[in-house]
């Protein structure tokens, strides 16, 4: 049944919507949830505020002026000395609390919609104390490396899994990890995170003597950057009209600069740094093939879902992408895209050639 807008106002319906921060570039997933939610009353509970011109916020915003990390230094000690009791060692202590506290007797929240794991435990002291529901929305590393790096964490959340009243998973390896740790599967949804159709505009592939292809994320080691720009260079290195952009910044950019010098392709790599929506958006609808090679790595990590794809996809590119977490729940070998082995160069600089030489296979 749907419900309309007055209803819900009459019922006073209230969601507090938690995030470390909102704005942040590598998060529009986030603030696009924060838009969308518009027929509930939502209010956002952060600790930093980014990027406020591209990523405007039309509901109230909270920031509460503490320390984001409390496991930073000795005062981790505290944290997990005042939580010995509930074993929740991230639970929020001190004049944090009181200030969540306060601002829950004084709005009387139905639900905190948390995101990621551990925010959700720094919230849940709050939440179990007021009679508040809880619903957890995790992403990758609160499912993954951090499980395995931290055990902390780990011990918190078997602890009170059973305290949270719903999770939301981005992918079935995800839903996976939380069946394995006890939580119930019907209070399991898979729900990934999309993006705004009407947004993008869809590639029409016509003959072109010119090939570009984009990547959009963090370089880092684990989004397997230096293996994109391995396969590319195979194919770059015999023809001049090919170009790799990367969208995004992070520590590998230098050595993907040394790299790109090495292999005598340095005038065909673009690098663009973090850019607004609309720039990510339009490169989208210039390029020919975007790339993700993700990987897992040894501390766990694997992929949650991969925003950029789903973008991709909506603007029309065909996806040559890696066997990593989420990433097969979006994209179907020979349909959508093209999928390799992790750390499979020689594949996946075959699967470049293949689309950069014929418009016909990009459309289909």
């Amino acid at each position: 049944m749907k419900t309309s807008l007055p209803t819900y106002q009459k019922l006073g319906v209230k969601c507090w919507i938690v995030a470390r921060a909102i704005g942040r570039a590598s998060e529009p997933w986030l603030w696009r949830q924060v838009q969308s939610l518009n027929r509930i009353n939502t209010k956002i509970i952060c600790w930093e505020r980014e990027n406020e011109l591209d990523y405007p916020v039309t509901c109230p915003l909270a920031l509460i002026h503490s320390p984001a990390n409390l496991m930073d230094g000795h005062y981790r000690w505290i944290v997990r000395i005042k939580n010995l009791m509930n074993r929740n060692f991230f639970g929020t202590v001190g004049s944090e609390r009181k200030i969540l506290t306060d601002l829950a007797d004084h709005e009387n929240p139905s639900v905190m919609l948390c995101h990621f794991g551990h925010w959700a435990l720094r919230m849940l002291p709050i939440a179990k104390a007021k009679n508040i529901k809880v619903v957890v929305h995790f992403h990758g590393l609160d499912l993954s490396s951090l499980l395995s790096s931290d055990r902390w964490y780990r011990w918190s959340l078997k602890a009170n899994l059973k305290n949270l009243d719903a999770a939301v998973v981005v992918g079935r390896h995800q839903a996976k990890v939380l069946q394995n740790l006890g939580y119930p599967s019907e209070r399991i949804h898979i729900i990934p995170c999309g993006a705004p159709a009407s947004q993008y505009k869809s590639l029409k592939h016509t003959p072109s003597t010119n090939c570009h292809l984009v990547v959009v994320g963090r370089l880092e080691a684990i989004k397997g950057v230096e293996q994109t720009l391995q396969a590319f260079s195979r194919n770059a290195l015999n023809n001049k009209r090919m170009h790799l952009h990367f969208l995004g910044d992070g520590p590998m950019r230098d050595k993907l600069v040394s790299k790109s010098k090495q292999l005598g392709i340095a005038d065909q790599i673009h690098f663009y740094g973090n850019r607004s929506q609309s720039f990510v958006k339009e490169m989208l609808s210039k390029s020919h093939i975007f790339l993700q090679h993700s990987v897992n790595h040894s501390n766990g990590w694997t992929e949650g879902f991969g925003v950029s794809i789903t973008e991709a996809c909506l603007s029309g590119l065909p996806v040559i992408a890696t066997r990593c977490g989420g990433i097969v729940d979006q994209i179907e070998h020979e349909v959508n895209g093209l999928l390799v082995e992790q750390y499979d160069i020689d594949t996946m600089s075959k699967y470049i050639a293949r689309l950069s030489k014929n418009h016909n296979e990009r459309a289909r």
